[in-house]
């Protein structure tokens, strides 16, 4: 079973924090591309009974699973309002999320300490691995879920793979036989098993548009994820192509 997930993007604007709805035409529900229109915080919660009606609407549900609040910049940032829809029980799940484009997981730390979302959505990957350093140490401390983007490393816009795409660093290279130990039967399995294999990974978000890539990601979730002597090994073979 699929979950619903809802990013709301924010403004700018330090004096009045604020909420935009997703597209309503939109057919990628966690990945608005532009906003509608936006609301403040406490027009978020005069209408919350309109919001809910229309997303689980639009999406087809009863219910959304997971709400976030999208790209988090400031430790200041409200998610009162998503608390307040929890707890009337119109989403089952609340997070924020946060790319690794600024290096600033600090702000995610704070918001994280002060109000316990039940998600975090970081960039993590064999070859970004800033997460580790405090943030995923600190949501495992706190017992909140964690989804990673951008398993392989990212892409340009387009689809074509960036200069820090992992699949680009091992073009041409075999598997390394010591993959066998952890049950990795390509690279992609490879670089996704390193991030499953991390304890405070609740969940990794690969995103592709093809079936045979789909059936390959779901082969990192079987057999024996790499333990943690497997996973330095792993991060020392691909520094070492760098």
């Amino acid at each position: 079973m699929a979950l619903v997930v809802v990013r709301l993007s924010i403004c700018s604007k330090r004096q009045e924090p604020s909420i935009s709805l997703p597209p309503r035409d939109s057919e990628e529900c966690s990945t608005p591309s532009r906003p509608v229109g936006i609301i403040t915080l406490q027009q978020a919660r005069a209408q919350t009974g309109r919001f809910e009606r229309e997303e689980t609407r639009r999406l087809r549900v009863s219910k959304i699973d997971l709400m976030q609040l999208h790209s988090v910049s400031w430790s200041w940032q409200n998610v009162g309002p998503l608390r307040d829809w929890k707890a009337q029980g119109l989403v089952r799940y609340i997070g924020i999320t946060k790319d690794s484009s600024l290096l600033n997981f600090d702000t995610v730390e704070d918001i994280m300490r002060r109000w316990r979302p039940d998600f975090i959505q970081v960039d993590y990957s064999l070859n970004n691995r800033a997460a580790e350093e405090r943030l995923l140490p600190a949501a495992a401390e706190l017992g909140v879920a964690v989804l990673t983007n951008e398993p392989f490393g990212g892409v340009r816009r387009g689809g074509a793979p960036s200069g820090h795409n992992l699949f680009r660093a091992v073009r041409g290279k075999p598997l390394p036989d010591w993959a066998s130990e952890f049950d990795a039967a390509t690279w992609g399995q490879f670089f996704l098993k390193y991030l499953l294999g991390n304890p405070a990974v609740t969940a990794v978000i690969p995103g592709t548009d093809k079936p045979a890539h789909m059936a390959d990601n779901l082969g990192a979730g079987r057999g024996r994820p790499p333990n943690a002597a497997q996973r330095q090994r792993m991060v020392q073979f691909i520094e070492a192509l760098a």
